[in-house]
C-alpha cells in the first residue's frame, strides 16, 4: 500500500452485556486492527452477528469501543464531543446503508444538497454540486423525483450520491446492494468502483455480496473479533 493511510482503527475492542438477569457480556471486536489507504476499496465479510455494523459504527464515530482508538483523516474520535464528531464526519466520511434512508418528502436532488447546506455551502453551490453527482450516475432526469417515484437501483444511486456530496475521505456502506436484484446490484457494483477511481474516494463495504466483495482492491473478513483475510466463498 503506497498511498496514506486514510482511516485507521487500532487495538479496537466492544462487548456489549445481554440486558438479563445474568448480566453475561459478549464480546464482538477483539483488538481489532484496520487500515485503509486514500482512493482505496476494502470489502468486509463475514457471517451474520460477527459485529460487522457495529464495526463500522465504531469508524464512522456513530459509537465509542471500549478499548482503542479510530482515526479518520488524521484525527482520533476520542476527546471529541458529539458536535465536533458532526462536523468531522460531514466533511471527511459518507454512509451508505442497506435501506437508503433518503428523506421521502424531499426530490433526489434536495436529498443530496442536504448534507452540503448543513456543511455550509450555498445552495447555489449545493444545486450545482448535487446536479453533477446525478449526471455522473445517470440520473439527471431523475432530479426532481422523489424517492417513491425511484427504483430500488436509482434510490441505491441518490444515496451514493448524497455520501459523495461534500467530497468525502472514504465512504462507508453496510450491505449496499443486499436489498437489489442481480443486475442492478451488478451495475451498482461497477458504479462505485468508477466513482472511487473517478474521487480518489476510500470505500469500505460491509457486504455478504462475494462478488462485490472480489471486485474491491482488498477483502477482509471479520472472524472472532478480528480481520483476517479472506479465503473466498467456501
Amino acid at each position: 500500500m503506497t498511498a496514506d493511510p486514510i482511516l485507521q482503527a487500532h487495538q479496537l475492542c466492544r462487548s456489549f452485556t445481554d440486558g438479563g438477569d445474568s448480566g453475561s457480556s459478549l464480546t464482538v471486536l477483539k483488538q481489532l486492527e484496520l487500515t485503509v489507504a486514500a482512493g482505496e476499496t476494502v470489502a468486509i465479510v463475514g457471517v451474520s452477528g460477527s459485529g460487522k455494523s457495529t464495526l463500522l459504527s465504531l469508524l464512522a464515530g456513530l459509537d465509542d469501543a471500549d478499548s482503542g482508538e479510530v482515526v479518520v483523516a488524521g484525527r482520533s474520535w476520542a476527546g471529541q464531543d458529539s458536535s465536533a464528531r458532526a462536523q468531522w464526519r460531514n466533511r471527511h466520511i459518507g454512509m451508505v446503508y442497506q435501506f437508503h434512508h433518503l428523506l421521502a418528502e424531499f426530490t433526489a436532488q434536495e436529498n443530496i444538497e442536504l448534507p452540503l447546506l448543513i456543511g455550509g455551502a450555498s445552495p447555489s453551490l449545493a444545486r450545482s454540486r448535487a446536479s453533477e453527482l446525478l449526471g455522473q450516475v445517470g440520473l439527471a432526469a431523475r432530479a426532481c423525483h422523489r424517492p417513491l417515484a425511484l427504483s430500488g437501483g436509482e434510490r441505491q444511486r441518490v444515496a451514493v450520491c448524497r455520501a459523495l456530496a461534500n467530497r468525502p475521505s472514504v465512504v462507508l456502506m453496510d450491505e449496499p446492494t443486499g436489498n437489489l436484484d442481480p443486475a442492478t446490484a451488478a451495475a451498482l457494483e461497477s458504479l462505485l468502483l468508477a466513482l472511487s477511481r473517478d474521487h480518489n474516494t476510500a470505500f469500505v463495504i460491509v457486504t455478504h455480496d462475494h462478488q462485490l466483495a472480489a471486485r474491491m482492491d482488498r477483502q477482509l473478513e471479520l472472524v472472532d473479533g478480528q480481520l483476517v483475510a479472506w479465503q473466498g466463498a467456501r
